[in-house]
């Protein structure tokens, strides 16, 4: 009988530097993944802000510029925003705007118009309440 010595691994030096590039390569990917896995806590979810940009005064009502932002890291679609208006004299008003797509970091702006006769008088953004109605994600 003969003894078998152990096997040893044998193979071209070019194979094991591939073989330890990609092993590089692979615990790079699962490591970002991880990271950002760990840095967003999991939430994918859109955070929205909205904030009154410039107003402009005219005789057919008051135009407001609106600005939305997502904070979040998801997705946000179809996002409603309401602005009330509350004039020093007058009735109330109620406009909506909407914003089809809104991904994750971006800024939207858009313009309401809010009809009413006390237009040129002294409206200001006190004046205006914005809120977000809602809004769909992914």
């Amino acid at each position: 009988m003969t003894s078998r010595s152990p096997r040893r691994l044998r193979g071209n030096p070019l194979e094991w530097a591939v073989l330890l590039v990609s092993l590089g390569m692979l615990a790079g990917v699962l490591g970002v993944l991880g990271r950002e896995a760990w840095r967003n806590g999991g939430n994918s979810e859109p955070q929205i802000e909205a904030a009154i940009g410039r107003l402009q005064a005219s005789d057919a009502g008051l135009r407001a510029e609106i600005i939305v932002r997502n904070r979040g890291t998801g997705v946000a679609e179809d996002v409603t925003l309401s602005v009330a208006l509350s004039p020093p004299e007058g009735e109330a008003h109620t406009a909506e705007i909407q914003f089809p797509h809104l991904p994750s970091g971006a800024e939207a702006r858009g313009f309401v118009q809010v009809l009413g006769r006390w237009a040129g008088s002294s409206v200001t953004k006190d004046h205006l309440q914005l809120r977000v109605v809602g809004y769909r994600t992914r």
